[in-house]
């Protein structure tokens, strides 16, 4: 009886051991699912973000547990645009990007299977700026032709867009119009 006792007794941690070992299995499955990434300021499916000229800094993203404890700030940070598939990563999660669709993953920089992605779009809504030249002094008298002193036109995203001001004169006055690649407009 007690080599049939020793038997049952090593039968059961053996059935331990197997348990746990498929816990571990199920577990690995799922991605380490123990952790996540979390962001600051999360950053939603489908936001739009300002072009603005520069950079755009991304929230600070890091690896918390189930109880959001951190666990690591060792986030990678990869930039996809959608039109073309080419890739930005940076360290400091700052990219200069044009208008268009993205998405950007994050990825614990230990273990690549504990990752998040985004997409998002960078949308441009600023109309473009003419400004008018003025010579000194000049001014036209009534009854003589008006003498264009000169205007030029900037975008924020196309830059000297001059060439595509249209200019046309009702009732006197001369309206300068422009539209930028985005669709913003401005008449002055």
């Amino acid at each position: 009886t007690m080599k049939k006792e020793n038997l049952i007794s090593l039968t059961k941690r053996v059935l331990i051991l197997l348990l746990l070992t498929s816990v571990l299995l199920v577990c690995a499955a799922c991605g380490g699912a123990k952790y996540n990434i979390a962001v600051e300021g999360e950053l939603a499916e489908g936001d739009t973000i300002e072009y603005t000229g520069g950079k755009i800094q991304f929230p600070v993203a890091y690896v918390a547990d189930q109880q959001g404890k951190i666990i690591s700030y060792d986030v990678l940070y990869k930039v996809i645009n959608l039109a073309d598939q080419s890739e930005l990563t940076d360290e400091y999660a700052a990219f200069e990007l044009k208008p268009g669709d993205y998405k950007i993953i994050y990825t614990y920089d230990e273990d690549d299977s504990i990752s998040k992605t985004v997409s998002f779009s960078v949308v441009d809504t600023t109309a473009p700026v003419i400004i008018l030249k003025t010579v000194p002094g000049y001014m036209t008298l009534p009854g003589e032709e008006y003498q264009e002193e000169g205007y030029t036109a900037e975008d924020d995203y196309d830059g000297d867009i001059t060439d595509q001001v249209q200019v046309r004169t009702e009732n006197d006055v001369v309206y300068y119009t422009v539209k930028d690649s985005s669709g913003n407009e401005t008449t002055v």
